[in-house]
């Protein structure tokens, strides 16, 4: 069994004006006394058991939250990226969803937008699949990213994962027995 804190970017201006920013690099917003709070919090939950590997995904907003939460020494992940929102990206959230219809809260899977969402699903049991050794491991990542897991940890596969919601600086600790199989690799 291993133990995954994972924890979602702390939020952008894109995030606070409700704009899809996917494999968008953008930065966070400086943390106010609030946002600085909920870090303490992390931090005294992420460093009660040091951990045994520290990842950011390869998009900015990652490094500079792990950087606030007191982690500089990280490994870099492209796996760990959000999901690319292709022509979506950049668009209001409301009117992305909406053009996406019931698929995307029902089954997104069956959805292909900047990537295949089936792809999206596999890069995620990838890494996981490639951790090793006996935890913690540190995450942070995206929004879209952690729902998906938490979607294949409770069903096997990511098309309940838009049936939830995650605010930014949200910390989540899964305890996951190896190797994660959706029924389509099993």
């Amino acid at each position: 069994m291993l133990t995954l804190h994972l924890l979602r970017h702390l939020q952008t201006d894109w995030n606070r004006r409700g704009v899809l920013q996917g494999w968008q690099d953008t930065d966070v917003i400086p943390p106010d006394e609030n946002v600085q709070a909920r870090i303490a919090e992390n931090r005294a939950i992420l460093t009660r058991k040091t951990p045994s590997a520290v990842y950011v995904s390869a998009l900015k907003r990652t490094h500079q939250t792990a950087r606030h939460h007191g982690f500089s020494d990280v490994i870099i992940d492209p796996r760990l990226n959000e999901c690319h929102f292709g022509p979506h990206e950049k668009q209001s959230r409301t009117a992305a969803y909406a053009s996406l219809g019931d698929a995307w809260i029902e089954n997104p899977l069956s959805l292909t937008l900047g990537e295949p969402m089936t792809l999206f699903q596999e890069r995620i049991l990838a890494f996981i699949n490639g951790l090793d050794g006996p935890g913690p491991v540190v995450v942070f990542s995206h929004g879209a990213w952690i729902r998906a897991l938490i979607s294949i940890v409770e069903t096997g596969t990511i098309n309940t994962m838009n049936q939830r919601s995650l605010a930014p600086n949200t910390l989540t600790t899964l305890q996951v027995t190896l190797p994660l199989k959706t029924p389509s690799l099993q």
